[in-house]
């Protein structure tokens, strides 16, 4: 599933974490402090190998007495989503458990879902300013404060979550200002959405031309780009407020990914999807740096063993897998599939050919943006 210089990468930095341990295991308080994980800002100057890229199968946690010492952490995490969504259930849960168990009990976790501490906008400045420890959410959330990330969110790129987040993985450990652009943070994950089309309540959609007019909820700046391109009005709404606004015609239908139909309920209330592989979102999982900082360089270790590339790759799994679930239930849904053909997705490409340009043009001469859109095509294999 990954590449080989993925599995490299990821194989320096298991050894790494494993000889920080080591360490900090043979001296005493002020050498383990010494040998404390590295940060983003120190990580970065070394490609951040000690970091993000940790977790290859070959490394091994601490053993139960290299926690005789840690301090006691609570993490908490705020995020908007349901108890129930399918990333939380399926993997994060799971996740947190683990480390948990890994750390002799010493990390654990209180989850505030459904924006219970942070709604939607606020999931990575609260983080950042350590309102809570750790927060997840779509990137789209929070316009403007990801401008480099919205590259893997251009259209007509991607066919899987998978492929989305190994390409961002990729540009976020190759290109610099990618990486500053979580300065405030210490990421635990980043990943791709399943591939998300175009769903209506009750008007079809085939060409560019039906768009025309139509009020569409669309995640994130790249979205609304590229409905407004079609003559479209693009409404900025977060996933937990879709299904009333469907409901009662606030909107006339949304981009998104096809997990999120059945997660958000919405096979309820639309009647028509277009396919076209129009795009793929991104979220993240990041954690205030001094929550980070307090830890053991032990209690590190094992988020080094367990979360950055692995965890982003399982959370992208689990999304392709009910993604993929959803799809095959669209004609018990009653829905009415309008599946682009070549023609017609070389229609929608060329409508909106402008986008991905006026990306590299508003990001400014201190980021490479051509270089990382050409690299992203590149990853992914188009041409």
């Amino acid at each position: 599933m990954y590449s080989n210089a993925s599995r490299g990468r990821r194989t320096i930095a298991a050894t790494m974490a494993m000889g920080l341990v080591l360490v900090a295991c043979g001296g005493d308080d002020d050498d383990a402090t010494d040998t404390a994980a590295p940060t983003e800002d120190t990580a970065d100057t070394d490609g951040d190998t000690a970091g993000e890229d940790a977790g290859d199968d070959g490394a091994a946690a601490p053993d139960a007495d290299a926690f005789a010492d840690a301090p006691e952490v609570e993490v908490v995490f705020g995020h908007p989503f349901p108890d129930q969504h399918h990333l939380a259930v399926n993997v994060l849960q799971p996740w947190m458990d683990e480390v948990t168990e890994m750390t002799d009990g010493t990390v654990r976790f209180d989850v505030q879902p459904a924006g219970a501490l942070s709604g939607p906008p606020d999931n990575y400045e609260h983080p950042a300013a350590g309102v809570t420890d750790m927060g997840w959410a779509l990137h789209g959330y929070t316009p403007g404060q990801f401008p480099i990330t919205q590259v893997i969110e251009l259209p007509f790129v991607f066919g899987s979550a998978v492929q989305g987040t190994e390409v961002l993985w990729n540009l976020y450990e190759e290109f610099p200002e990618f990486q500053d652009e979580y300065g405030e943070v210490q990421v635990l994950a980043l990943w791709a959405h399943d591939v998300g089309d175009l769903f209506t309540t009750s008007t079809p959609v085939e060409s560019t031309d039906d768009v025309r007019g139509l009020s569409i909820r669309t995640p994130a700046p790249m979205q609304n780009a590229l409905i407004e391109t079609l003559g479209g009005s693009a409404v900025g709404m977060p996933a937990p407020e879709l299904y009333d606004s469907l409901d009662r015609g606030v909107i006339d239908g949304l981009l998104i990914g096809h997990s999120g139909v059945p997660t958000f309920g919405l096979e309820e209330v639309v009647g028509h999807v277009t396919r076209g592989n129009f795009f793929v979102g991104t979220m993240f999982l990041v954690m205030n740096p001094a929550t980070w900082d307090a830890m053991s360089p032990e209690q590190q270790a094992v988020f080094q063993e367990t979360a950055f590339e692995d965890l982003s790759m399982r959370l992208a799994e689990d999304m392709d897998q009910v993604g993929g679930e959803a799809v095959d239930q669209f004609e018990e849904w009653g829905f009415e599939i309008h599946e682009l053909d070549e023609s017609q997705l070389q229609e929608w490409r060329d409508a909106t050919a402008d986008v991905p340009q006026s990306w590299i043009d508003s990001m400014g001469d201190d980021v490479q943006a051509q270089e990382m859109y050409d690299r992203m095509l590149e990853l992914a294999g188009v041409n």
